[in-house]
């Protein structure tokens, strides 16, 4: 049997939708965030899914962690493939290199790097092939998100390398903007992976125009990447490391939280502009009652949910 849930004082579905949240161990509570689920549809609640509700905390599609190895080996593969003039098959699996670079939640050095090459051997097999505008378009690409990785001269000839010279000479001035940056303790910022500023609570990052992902970090914890499109007006972010060091995101979206879950889950919708529902692990066979609560945005108060498992 699924789980039977009977709200105690939030009787009737609303329009604002509901995300279930897992409290504790992210494994664990896999089986009370899927029962939930299944129940609060029934009732015709509005459901966000943990996918939607990182999207919604990220500005990400489909966040997660690549496995760097996975992308090592891919970009080895592509080019065995364009070796035995497969060159369609080799773009796709570049293209899916960067793809996971545009949706990692946190990318490091290593996959910055892995990216880079993965659109410089793009750009090159389009040049080889006489796609001159596909070949630039990569090109700039490569150029504008990763200036700080220089074309692998090892793998591309002088010819090749004077042709991403030509681009980023045509680049011109690049529009910049200004986002602000709120911290709840001291951290550090990084920008695309790179570190941007050191030790602050409040600050300012000239950047340019365009898609970043941004996050603090310190030595406790750090916080979700905020995936924004910086334009020329100033953006304003907001971290709260204390929240988002408590929170873990794969496989399920989960909170990890004693005595002061009220509170975290309080935070946590009003970020999702959304009822969040924390629920605890429940065994197999287990026929007891568990508690969870239930946060409403724009209500002072939190409410229990009791469910049962059979």
């Amino acid at each position: 049997m699924v789980l039977a849930v009977s709200l105690v004082i939030l009787a009737l579905p609303t329009g604002t939708p509901t995300v279930i949240v897992g409290l504790g161990d992210p494994v664990a509570v896999q089986h009370s965030i899927a029962a939930n689920e299944r129940s609060y549809k029934e009732q015709g609640y509005l459901m966000l899914s943990n996918r939607e509700a990182l999207a919604r905390l990220t500005g990400l599609d489909a966040p997660h962690t690549p496995d760097p190895i996975g992308l090592v080996r891919m970009i080895a593969d592509a080019r065995q493939l364009e070796s035995r003039f497969e060159s369609k098959k080799a773009n796709e699996l570049r293209r899916l290199v960067y793809a996971a670079y545009e949706q990692a939640l946190w990318p490091d050095a290593e996959l910055r790097s892995l990216a880079a090459q993965a659109l410089h051997d793009l750009a090159a097999s389009f040049w080889a092939e006489g796609h001159a505008d596909d070949a630039q378009k990569q090109a700039t690409l490569a150029l504008l998100e990763f200036p700080d990785q220089p074309v692998d001269e090892r793998r591309h000839a002088p010819s090749m390398r004077r042709r991403f010279d030509q681009v980023f000479a045509g680049l011109g001035p690049v529009p910049r903007g200004t986002v602000s940056i709120v911290v709840d303790r001291p951290a550090t910022i990084f920008v695309d992976g790179l570190r941007a500023v050191v030790g602050v609570t409040t600050g300012r990052l000239d950047l340019q125009t365009g898609k970043h992902r941004i996050w603090a970090a310190d030595d406790f914890g750090r916080s979700l990447s905020q995936c924004i499109e910086l334009g020329q007006s100033e953006v304003m972010l907001r971290f709260n490391l204390a929240l988002d060091e408590r929170l873990a995101v794969e496989p399920n979206l989960a909170l990890r939280c004693s005595g002061d879950c009220v509170s975290a889950l309080r935070q946590l919708g009003e970020r999702l502009g959304a009822r969040v529902v924390g629920v605890e692990p429940i065994p197999s066979g287990d026929k007891g009652v568990r508690l969870s609560t239930t946060y409403q945005p724009g209500t002072p108060e939190s409410y229990m949910t009791s469910f049962s498992a059979g």
